[in-house]
């Protein structure tokens, strides 16, 4: 198809021929040829559709078209962005110290409940025997206790929960320390669930 209509040309092989062509009687500037009234083959492209009123639009909304979709961005805190949950676990095993980095979300505020939990395994003989678990959230000290070891033969453990809320690009470093004596560090665990 032809066309005779004011055309800009941005393709360097195109510009080069149009420069030369421009000579005698269109005119350039810089990378950009401008061609007046020159008539020239042009490609027939399909026409951009827009989804029709009765489709649903990219937020999943019946009735509404991509124009309104645009105009209407969802708001932090809104439904149409909802995400899932985080969950965040860390298994140290039988390690004396865990370690759980959640990173900060620059869009939203969290809330997590948290879970920390120590298991030994306790010997026949527990004379003297105690086990310690220490939470640290931030830096700062957020629970520690120290108990008799009890339940000889078998398993025995500390667990502690807290929430924590945390507010738009904060993170939080939590950290759970376990020591103990006559018995064995068996299982160090932190879960974060957000709610």
């Amino acid at each position: 198809m032809w066309r005779a209509l004011p055309l800009i040309c941005y393709d360097w092989r195109r510009n080069m021929r149009k420069r030369r062509a421009s000579l005698s009687g269109g005119y350039h500037r810089s990378s950009v040829t401008v061609l007046l009234q020159k008539a020239l083959p042009c490609p027939t492209l399909p026409a951009p559709t827009l989804p029709k009123r009765s489709t649903p639009n990219s937020l999943g909304l019946p009735g509404a078209s991509r124009a309104d979709a645009v105009a209407r961005k969802p708001v932090v805190g809104s439904p149409a962005l909802s995400v899932t949950p985080e969950r965040w676990v860390v298994d140290a095993g039988d390690a004396a110290q865990a370690l759980l980095l959640i990173p900060a979300d620059l869009h939203r505020e969290r809330r997590f409940e948290i879970a920390c939990a120590m298991t030994v395994r306790c010997g026949d003989d527990l004379d003297g025997a105690w086990h310690e678990m220490t939470v640290l959230a931030n830096g700062a000290l957020q629970w520690q206790r120290r108990i008799a070891s009890h339940n000889p033969g078998s398993f025995d453990g500390l667990d502690y929960r807290f929430a924590r809320s945390l507010a738009v690009g904060e993170a939080l470093r939590l950290v759970l320390r376990c020591a103990c004596r006559g018995v064995q560090r068996q299982r160090l665990l932190i879960e974060a669930d957000e709610v």
